[in-house]
């Protein structure tokens, strides 16, 4: 009875506080940095559920990594990226021959609603995600048993069992990517009691340092609210009593500026963007984003299947004009992945790469007249978005300045989506925007379809045996080097604060998965 009894006393004061708290728009923003205060979210849509197994949104998956704590998280030490542990003790043990990987959770861990947190609870978080997770789920595919238990063959996956606090994972083969995926916000640790497909009525209980919970009002809201009694030391303490996040109706940047909402992550209208970024310099970001674009070049396919073609196309292009028209939401860096991703080396990266400096188009003419491919027709496909679309409009005017008979193929942002794999194989060239749910080297490799065999057959042999950045760099030289992908950078995201944050003392915006809101504070 006692537990149960101690459970029901943490619910209701978290809903007390929650009810105190929702009473108007007055009430709901209230507070400083030193009482916790609390803040308001712009959502573009409203939230029908809260289950970070099933979120695609990046301001949700923000607002889930504040709710639900992973096993580990991806933190620059002295040798570049690494894990740390959050939930877990330590970080995981591995056999001898690599294919049994143990995690000792740390102790007297409870859930929002007062539940201890035990191995069961994150093996049936993996579960989940292998069954519902879309995607994600081939994340976990190296584990035994995943193939029959992704299907609904079997009820249990039949790799992962739990003990106490101990969880054990048995694999079919080795897999260096699998502790990084325990690392993703949407891999946050929910209770094994959870609905299988997940509630519309209320979010799973909390690991995090946030308890979550839906409102019924504007047509569905989130308010997490802060758990003081949580004390776990990676993540230290959450800052805000309260953030309510929820779909605003009219001009949610106007509102921002008007200090009526707190936070708006919502790209602005091109006539807008240059006085934001002027004026509203001290709280407006172009965050980093864990997206990467990069031109394909199909070796594949005539005319590009001549290594000194795919080159000559890149010395052509002007870096600097591509980032400009994609009006700032694009780094421009050479190198092909985003930074805090391992193997990230940053602009010391662009000697190796396909890319040059300045452009030289007449050099490459030349290279393409000895190459015999002037004239040729070129269809070049992207997708139709405010970022893309004016890069893909000059790409094709190079291709048609150098001598192709150039076709461009634009497609809106769903169909685009559909029709990349094939695309990749299929198509000449174009504008690909690669954006993996797992943050690892392997990922963004494995979505580069044009690789050879024998590039494919190194990238499966370094998923299961290479832990360091070094492997990985060498993979990524050769694919760039035979100039098979172009990269043009990473993607940015548009972050507009009111005057109400803090943004000199808690602004934390971690490159790869975007806001810290448990970092927030008021000034």
């Amino acid at each position: 009875m006692e537990p149960a009894r101690r459970r029901a006393g943490c619910a209701a004061l978290l809903i007390a506080t929650l009810l105190v708290g929702g009473c108007g728009d007055g009430e709901r923003r209230v507070g400083s940095a030193l009482s916790g205060g609390s803040a308001e979210v712009a959502l573009s849509a409203p939230v029908r559920e809260f289950d970070p197994a099933r979120l695609r949104s990046r301001t949700l998956l923000e607002l889930a990594a504040a709710a639900y704590a992973p096993l580990y998280r991806r933190v620059d030490g002295d040798g570049g990226v690494q894990l740390e542990p959050v939930l877990a003790r330590s970080l995981p043990k591995t056999s001898d021959d690599r294919r049994t990987l143990v995690i000792e959770l740390r102790p007297g861990l409870r859930f929002a609603d007062g539940r201890p947190l035990r191995a069961r609870d994150a093996a049936a978080t993996i579960e989940r995600l292998v069954r519902f997770g879309g995607e994600r789920a081939r994340a976990f595919s190296a584990i035994d048993g995943w193939g029959a238990f992704a299907r609904g063959k079997v009820r249990r996956l039949r790799g992962v069992s739990a003990r106490g606090l101990r969880l054990q994972l048995r694999l079919r083969h080795p897999d260096v990517t699998l502790p990084w995926v325990l690392a993703e916000p949407w891999s946050g640790i929910v209770p094994a009691a959870t609905d299988a497909r997940g509630s519309r009525t209320q979010p799973p209980s909390a690991s995090g340092l946030y308890a979550a919970f839906l409102r019924r009002q504007r047509g569905g809201s989130l308010v997490l609210v802060r758990r003081r009694r949580l004390q776990l030391k990676p993540l230290g303490p959450g800052y805000l009593d309260r953030i309510e996040a929820s779909a605003v109706s009219g001009d949610a940047l106007n509102l921002a500026l008007r200090d009526r909402v707190d936070v708006v992550e919502r790209r602005a209208d091109r006539e807008r963007i240059p006085i934001l970024r002027s004026t509203y310099a001290d709280r407006y970001r172009d965050v980093p984003t864990r997206a990467v674009a990069y031109l394909f070049l199909n070796p594949r396919l005539w005319p590009f299947g001549d290594r000194r073609v795919r080159r000559a196309v890149a010395l052509a292009l002007d870096y600097a004009k591509i980032r400009r028209l994609a009006l700032g939401f694009l780094d421009g860096s050479c190198d092909p992945l985003p930074e805090g991703v391992l193997g990230h080396r940053g602009d010391g990266f662009c000697a190796r790469g396909a890319r040059g400096g300045a452009p030289r188009p007449d050099d490459a003419q030349r290279i393409l007249a000895d190459a015999g491919v002037l004239g040729a027709p070129v269809t070049v496909w992207a997708e139709r978005s405010a970022v893309t679309f004016a890069v893909a409009r000059e790409y094709a005017r190079t291709l048609n300045e150098l001598g192709f008979r150039v076709r461009l193929r634009l497609l809106g942002a769903a169909s685009f989506r559909r029709a990349l794999p094939r695309l990749w194989t299929r198509a000449q060239t174009g504008l690909a925007v690669v954006d993996p749910q797992l943050v690892h080297p392997y990922a963004y490799l494995a979505q580069l379809r044009l690789l050879d065999p024998v590039a494919r057959r190194e990238l499966a042999v370094l998923r299961r045996q290479a832990d360091d950045a070094e492997p990985w760099q060498g993979l990524f030289d050769r694919v760039l080097g035979e100039g098979w992908v172009v990269p043009l950078g990473t993607l940015r995201s548009p972050l507009l604060l009111s005057r109400r944050i803090d943004v000199d003392a808690c602004l934390r915006v971690d490159p790869l998965d975007g806001l810290d809101y448990a970092r927030l504070c008021l000034r």
